[in-house]
């Protein structure tokens, strides 16, 4: 009571906005509920942070702010402290950590705050900026273990039941310190004591999924940092206690699952989140379908759009994995003519999103192959089909070694000396491109390096080396002209021969 009392007496609107609830149509119709989005994205800072810091920053006396304030932040807190002191014309100093997005830290100077990078995590931030505190005298606006932010982030849920006073079954929120959920959950079991609080955290960032596991705050000793706007290694005491009290389930999603809750959103809303800004989305999909809940409405809070550029690459590679529509495999074949062939006929018309083969030796030829599927079953089935070949087969579609670093590394110098011309070749993405590149190529021409990645274009700019045993330039190019395919012949690029040519 006393939280829902401070954010109906407290006028947030000064600087934050009330955010608009909007059917999600396709993840309905996908996910077979009635599915809304809380679209706090939308701030002025594109953050739910605002209403916590304008909260706390009204709650204090004029003598008090005329000092000015401090907060620690790994970015959005930060934008919304920042924002809330140049419109109460007050200073604002933020401490955020050393590797916190440039463009947060940037857009935060220029709302006129004084920024202080230190330390590796939100953490190492927070204690320096609560020694500038005592030793100033200055507030200090923690970013979700207070009262006041509390109820300031709780104001998102008054406006949700007003917005829509029909039954709602569940309400999805991030979880990072445990802020939101805190000021949501507490509001929402006082207006509808039957909805279901569900609060999502990243795989390896779950402080608060650990802590209500263990009934004590524990201290995590590394964390992922994917979704930055979660990353903290402990959450607060307030925090701990309402969330224990209130929220009904806490689940763990992947970075795969959240770059593809980005997907949907995009897909949606033509607008980008960023990753903790789609927790909720990765969250509902994973429950409902491990729960097997249809027919409910389900209110999604998408909380921030302070997406990096640089992720953007990262966030496109892995969303099909995450939606499980890409498999992943290591693979290793005898080296012997066909066995390439084989492999892409086990594979039938099924889109190639990445391959990368190079020779190794005359026994065992490696390939890392992604290729798209329609469900774990189809995936299984073409693990099956591919180890009846006798080939070696290892499933890496949940090994992040494998999807961040592995794949870069497939290649290299062959340790057997062997003459070979390198042809960039540029197919269309269309099925059976490569099927039909491989028929088209005389059954004699060892191919010997092989890089192709789905970019979403129209070609592909794919790498292959054929093998020159008798100097038979001119009978391979009049194969590839038959082929109709565009290509340049690569076999002199001082690039190639400095890091993949064997001579």
């Amino acid at each position: 009571m006393d939280i829902l009392n401070k954010a109906l007496s407290n006028n947030i609107y000064e600087v934050a906005t009330k955010t608009p609830l909007e059917k999600a149509k396709l993840l309905s119709a996908d996910l077979q509920n009635n599915i809304l989005f809380k679209r706090e994205e939308l701030q002025p800072t594109f953050s739910f942070k605002v209403r916590g810091a304008i909260s706390k920053i009204n709650s204090l006396p004029k003598n008090i702010l005329e000092l000015g304030v401090i907060a620690s932040s790994a970015g959005n807190h930060g934008l919304g402290v920042a924002l809330a002191a140049k419109t109460k014309n007050i200073s604002a100093t933020i401490v955020v950590p050393k590797n916190a997005s440039k463009q947060k830290v940037s857009l935060i100077r220029k709302l006129g705050a004084n920024v202080i990078l230190h330390g590796e995590y939100y953490d190492d931030a927070e204690k320096l900026a609560k020694k500038i505190s005592k030793d100033k005298k200055i507030t200090f606006i923690h970013p979700f273990n207070d009262l006041e932010v509390i109820a300031g982030q709780g104001t998102i849920a008054l406006e949700l039941f007003q917005q829509h006073p029909k039954k709602i079954d569940y309400v999805f929120v991030a979880i990072g310190g445990g802020g939101l959920i805190s000021g949501i959950s507490s509001i929402s079991k006082i207006i509808s004591p039957n909805t279901q609080i569900i609060g999502i955290q990243p795989h390896g960032c779950s402080a608060m999924f650990d802590s209500i596991k263990k009934k004590k705050i524990i201290t995590l000793k590394e964390i992922n940092q994917f979704a930055d706007g979660v990353a903290t290694k402990k959450v607060g005491n307030f925090t701990f206690k309402i969330t224990s009290k209130l929220v009904d389930k806490i689940i763990t999603v992947s970075n795969d699952e959240i770059c593809s809750a980005i997907k949907d959103f995009y897909a949606e809303n033509r607008t980008i989140l960023e990753p903790s800004g789609a927790l909720s989305i990765a969250g509902i999909k994973k429950f409902v379908n491990v729960n097997n809940i249809k027919n409910k409405t389900c209110i999604c809070i998408t909380c921030g759009a302070n997406m990096t550029f640089e992720k953007l690459r990262y966030v496109s590679e892995r969303t099909e994995i995450g939606e499980k529509k890409e498999a992943v495999f290591s693979i290793q074949a005898p080296e012997t003519p066909g066995s390439f062939r084989n492999l892409i006929k086990a594979l039938g018309n099924r889109s190639i999103k990445e391959l990368h083969y190079r020779y190794n030796d005359e026994k065992i030829a490696f390939f890392y192959l992604g290729f798209e599927t329609a469900d774990e079953q189809d995936k299984f089935k073409i693990q099956k089909k591919i180890s009846n070949l006798k080939f070696k087969l290892i499933d890496l579609s949940s090994n992040e070694f494998a999807k961040l670093h592995l794949k870069s590394m497939i290649g290299g110098k062959p340790q057997k000396k062997i003459k070979e011309y390198l042809f960039r070749i540029f197919f269309p993405e269309t099925k059976g491109a490569l099927k039909n590149f491989l028929k088209g190529l005389n059954k004699k021409f060892n191919i010997t390096l092989f890089h192709y990645r789905d970019i979403g274009t129209d070609n592909a700019d794919v790498l292959i080396g054929i093998e020159n045993i008798e100097n038979q330039l001119n009978e391979i190019d009049k194969d590839l002209e038959n082929i109709g395919y565009k290509f340049t012949n690569e076999s002199n690029n001082e690039a190639y021969k400095m890091f993949l040519s064997s001579q």
